[in-house]
């Protein structure tokens, strides 16, 4: 994001949020209207005033919600409650909270604030392709759903290794791993509070409790809490980890993977993973076109997968046989 871009989120977030609907796709923004109450946002969809409840500090993510309405309202059990005099169906993501995620019978899920359903989080599944013993690396865990679903394809013979650096995703993964533990009995998935990095060190992060929390260097100082966190670079990761094999690795790290794919070549070669890999857009350049070419020049065969909500797809990548 520009700097003049985040001067306008960090303007619009302290002194008028529902500005944010304007930025909206102009096909869309009409159908919601948008309610401010302290600390509290409102999306609401005209037509039947369902609504989706957010913090003023995640009012950012208002233009997300606005142009996936459906996939955030969708992705949990709605509460009936009354608004405005009317009986109105609401999802709140406003503050952490336990959410029946539509998908997942298992148990409920802490989620720090939005999330997507298990059918979104399923494609990451459908292109792992895990097998019974394998190991896998999650580089962005979020709130640890898909690492989750990774710890049931491997089974109690595989591994996963899940990275979040936001303090407050943390919090979320580690509970829901340990009711993981508890309801399903795997406890296969190391979950580690760093940031996935072309070198080891300390980076600042945007501490948001969202999706989307990422580096200052990519994101600026002006959306969440500033916080510093342990980057480590992944033949660091295997080292500290045991790792002997890594058989598939996620990465979404918001933007990071500028970096972090065309310096990681070594370990790439080394344990030649199988890659989804979800690109940004850093200040409107894509990173795809550094991802692909770095694969590519690694042999890696590349697939584009659509996601739905996202800008840009997915880079799917493998090493012939």
């Amino acid at each position: 994001m520009s700097s003049a871009r985040q001067m306008l989120a960090k303007l619009a977030t302290d002194v008028r949020p529902s500005l944010f609907r304007y930025m909206a796709d102009h096909r869309v923004r009409g159908e919601f209207s948008v309610s401010v109450d302290g600390s509290l946002i409102d999306i609401i969809r005209r037509h039947d005033d369902s609504f989706i409840r957010i913090s003023r500090s995640n009012a950012v993510y208002l233009v997300n919600v606005i142009e996936q309405f459906d996939d955030f309202f969708n992705a949990v059990s709605p509460v009936m409650i009354r608004r405005a005099g009317k009986q109105c169906l609401m999802v709140d993501f406003s503050s952490p909270r336990l959410q029946q995620v539509i998908g997942f019978g298992d148990f409920p899920v802490l989620c720090p604030s939005l999330t997507e359903g298990a059918g979104a989080n399923q494609q990451w599944i459908d292109v792992a392709c895990l097998a019974e013993g394998e190991t896998a690396i999650d580089l962005g865990a979020y709130n640890g759903m898909i690492s989750i679903l990774f710890s049931k394809a491997v089974g109690p013979t595989g591994r996963v290794v899940a990275l979040e650096p936001d303090p407050l995703n943390f919090f979320a993964a580690d509970y829901n791993f340990a009711t993981h533990r508890r309801v399903n009995g795997l406890s296969n998935i190391s979950l580690v509070a760093a940031a996935a990095s072309a070198e080891d060190g300390v980076l600042s992060l945007s501490s948001e409790g969202a999706t989307g929390s990422a580096l200052t260097s990519i994101v600026g100082k002006r959306r969440g809490a500033t916080v510093p966190v342990e980057a480590l670079s992944l033949q660091t990761l295997a080292d500290r980890q045991g790792l002997d094999k890594v058989d598939f690795m996620k990465v979404d790290i918001e933007g990071a993977e500028l970096d972090l794919i065309p310096k990681s070549v070594d370990f790439l070669r080394r344990y030649r993973p199988r890659l989804l890999v979800e690109p940004h857009l850093i200040q409107g350049r894509c990173t795809s076109g550094v991802v692909t070419k770095t694969l590519s020049d690694l042999g890696y065969v590349l697939t584009t997968i659509d996601h739905r909500g996202v800008p840009v797809p997915f880079i799917a990548a493998s090493l012939p046989s």
